[in-house]
């Protein structure tokens, strides 16, 4: 199962209607710490042994389909139906609806197309009327049938026929138009696939050859590639001399078996190498037949299985290529490669793995390989051939692999409710821990303001007008802060993250606002020095987040004298002030800051060339900010002003008197 975030395993389940994850969510605020901690190491135990027995368990994964035949493509009706004409009137144990799957699926088919409605119906005669139903299925919510690896319908009624009808109602939705998928199915009896290469017709396929066509769905070749186990292969498999040309003289590989046998299909397994650069498909012939043998005798005509003839066979990558045998008669198998494989400058033919399928089980394995010429070495030898191991992982026959896939499937859909519930209570143990630093930041934001209000009431009393004046900055930008973050601490429950957020902002803003205050009180803030160098970081450090160009230009030398501290703290307000509003307001890209220092004068501006303002509109609604800067200019016994015009941005000039 693909990793999944916690809130979406909760919502999964949720959606399904999982009232005790409901319940238990609004009971988050009763549970202790411990008795969480103890529950959650319950469900992480299960979820451990649950993963131990889902490694045991083959994963089907998705294979590059390099072969190019994907499965069948139709139009939604009412509904549509596909037609297989198994050859024979048999009674088949199950049909499986294998999905069509790709490795590079488009973004508007992430989701897949298997149909959410099927019904599977059998008739010996197939004409009209004659079809019984067998087994019929429906997605328990909307959108489950994309996510099967495999669909069951088991022949419970035991019916016979040999026409598999089979009947799909609705679709899913791409665009305005709705459609469905399959990859392939499979018609099985005593492990025999009646299925493979069965003649198919259809009442709305939607061809685009080779990748959509209604053959697809009896070729062999499924979305996973193979029915592969979890045991890693010994070996590589069988590998041919090397060659300096493609059609040099035909190499063969054969199996013999012990007696002749009733052979209903051949499966060629393509090579994939441990010891050499990941390629798929290595060494499988472009151009080969398949020739089978009833006894040992040289004399006798082969019956040819397979031939690619002069259209050649497109490489199947790591899908098993599955060639139906009709039941022919066989104790010799034969693979003659027509043309070899081009693998860097030179030329082979290899084989990971022959199966040869009678009666539901592999007549090949152990047996005897011949061959016409090849290289032998630790990984590479004929046995392997016939050991019952891919390149990769051992090869499951089918009806093992569908019962270990149904049974992952189940144990995966058991975990689904545990692995919800242990992320519903990870988010839990996170509020808890969220409370708890909002409660900290709270106590230490507290503590810092009653710091700062012990100092200034021991300040010598020939400042008690500042004092005054400092307490009201502390109840305007530090005292409207804390009331800010306190009710984001109270309200923050639903949305804890967010609120966390908000907090930490909160407390950087006031953190900056009581360091200018205490810059203030700081023996050197008298300093115009100290004043124009912090003046110069207040314009980038409170511009630059929101603007993108920030010039900042300076003229003249701050006087040598010591300045009033009152008049320091004032200059430093009013140009916080503004550099505050077009931080918030302006929504410009390029701001300019002027600072002028000449005889008897300090100056300073603000250019931006953001959404600017009309004062004298209806609209405009002011706010403190342009009061406050006219306030704080009076102050300074200077003059401010400010233009703007919508769209055409806004400047502040401030023109203040130097202290004697």
């Amino acid at each position: 199962m693909s990793a999944v975030s916690p809130r979406v395993l909760i919502l999964m389940l949720m959606a399904s209607g999982a009232p005790s994850l409901r319940a238990a969510d609004e009971a988050i605020t009763t549970w202790n710490p411990l008795r969480l901690m103890a529950e959650k190491a319950g469900l992480r135990a299960r979820i451990e042994e649950g993963a131990r027995r889902l490694a045991a368990m083959p994963e089907a994964r998705v294979v590059a389909q390099s072969h190019g035949r994907v499965g069948f493509h139709g139009r939604a009706a009412a509904p549509a139906w596909v037609v297989l004409d198994l050859g024979i009137v048999a009674t088949p144990d199950e049909v499986v609806l294998l999905p069509a799957r790709v490795s590079d699926p488009a973004p508007d088919d992430a989701v897949g197309g298997f149909p959410p409605d099927v019904k599977c119906l059998l008739s010996v005669s197939g004409a009209q009327g004659s079809f019984q139903t067998m087994q019929e299925w429906a997605e328990a919510s909307g959108g489950a049938g994309v996510r099967l690896d495999l669909l069951r319908l088991r022949n419970s009624g035991a019916l016979a026929g040999r026409f598999l009808r089979i009947e799909v109602s609705g679709g899913r939705l791409r665009g305005r138009s709705r459609f469905f998928s399959l990859g392939e199915v499979w018609v099985l009896k005593d492990g025999v696939n009646l299925a493979l290469g069965a003649p198919v017709t259809s009442s709305a396929s939607i061809d685009n050859p080779p990748r959509w066509t209604a053959a697809n769905l009896t070729d062999g070749f499924i979305w996973c590639g193979g029915t592969t186990g979890t045991e890693r292969s010994p070996k590589n498999g069988f590998h041919s001399r090397i060659e300096s040309a493609p059609e040099a003289a035909p190499k063969w590989v054969e199996v013999v078996l012990n007696t002749p046998v009733s052979v209903e299909e051949v499966r060629l397994v393509p090579a994939r190498p441990a010891d050499f650069a990941d390629v798929t498909g290595f060494g499988f012939p472009p151009e080969f037949q398949v020739l089978a043998w009833a006894d040992d005798s040289p004399d006798e005509k082969p019956v040819v299985v397979f031939d690619t003839g002069g259209a050649g066979f497109a490489n199947p990558g790591d899908a098993t290529v599955c060639l139906p045998a009709h039941g022919v008669k066989t104790r010799r198998v034969r693979v003659v490669a027509g043309r070899l494989w081009r693998r860097t400058s030179d030329y082979i033919f290899a084989l990971a793995e022959m199966q040869v399928m009678s009666a539901g089980r592999n007549a090949a394995l152990g047996r005897e390989v011949r061959f016409s010429d090849i290289v032998e070495s630790a990984s590479w030898t004929p046995g392997a051939l016939v050991d019952g191991f891919g390149s990769q992982r051992e090869l499951m026959e089918v009806p093992r692999w569908l019962d270990e896939m149904e049974s992952r499937a189940a144990l995966e859909a058991a975990l689904l409710p545990a692995r919800a519930r242990l992320a519903m209570l990870e988010i839990a143990h996170q509020r808890l821990l969220w409370r708890g630093a909002q409660m900290l930041v709270l106590a230490a934001l507290f503590g810092a303001a009653a710091a700062v209000v012990f100092i200034l009431l021991h300040q010598r009393r020939a400042r008690a007008e500042l004092r005054a004046r400092i307490a009201r900055d502390l109840h305007d930008e530090i005292g409207s802060q804390l009331s800010h973050l306190a009710l984001l601490a109270e309200t923050g429950g639903s949305r804890a993250g967010e609120a966390l957020r908000e907090i930490a902002s909160g407390a950087r803003e006031t953190q900056q606002a009581m360091r200018d205050l205490v810059w203030l009180l700081e023996p050197g803030s008298a300093d115009p020095r100290d004043l124009h160098a912090r003046l110069r970081g207040l314009c980038r450090q409170m511009l630059e987040p929101a603007i993108a160009e920030v010039t900042v230009e300076c003229a003249g030398a701050p006087p040598a004298r010591q300045l009033p501290l009152e008049w320091t703290r004032d200059v430093l307000l009013f140009v916080k002030e503004a550099l505050g509003n077009c931080a918030r307001h302006s929504r410009a890209r390029r701001a300019r800051v002027g600072m002028t220092w000449s005889p008897g004068f300090f100056e300073w501006s603000l250019h931006d060339d953001g959404v600017g303002f009309d004062e004298k509109s209806p609209a405009f609604q002011p706010g403190a900010g342009l009061r406050n800067l006219r306030q704080r200019a009076a102050f300074l016994k200077g003059a401010a002003v400010i233009e703007s015009a919508p769209g055409a941005g806004a400047c502040v000039r401030l023109r203040a008197p130097l202290p004697r």
